[in-house]
């Protein structure tokens, strides 16, 4: 809400247009987010209009596919068995006492 009510706070549901959304949105990514926060915002935005739709407040939701940013995926490395071990070992020796939810995931593999 912290994007949207600055941005629609004065309009009523049924004022706002496809472009006040798009120019919300250039505003934001010019702003510095990033386009999977973006993307979020804008399913946030499809929720709130496809809920107006629902209760007849308005008739189409102004929130268009072409709202969407391209979000690129980049490949998430994975970790090897000796590469897992090492992280284990120097977690040990830089915290003892701390347990870390991979711990208890490797525990749980054995």
């Amino acid at each position: 809400m912290v994007h949207i009510l600055p941005a629609f706070g004065p309009m009523r549901i049924n004022e706002v247009t496809p472009l006040p959304i798009e120019k919300l949105l250039q505003s934001r990514l010019a702003g510095g987010l990033s386009p999977k926060t973006l993307r979020n915002l804008v399913g946030l935005l499809q929720s709130i209009f496809s809920l107006a739709v629902d209760n007849d407040l308005i008739a189409r939701s102004p929130v268009r596919d072409r709202h969407k940013p391209r979000v690129i995926r980049r490949e998430k490395p994975v970790w090897s068995a000796e590469q897992l071990k090492a992280y284990r070992r120097r977690r040990a020796e830089n915290s003892p006492r701390l347990i870390s939810m991979c711990d208890v995931d490797w525990r749980a593999a054995r």
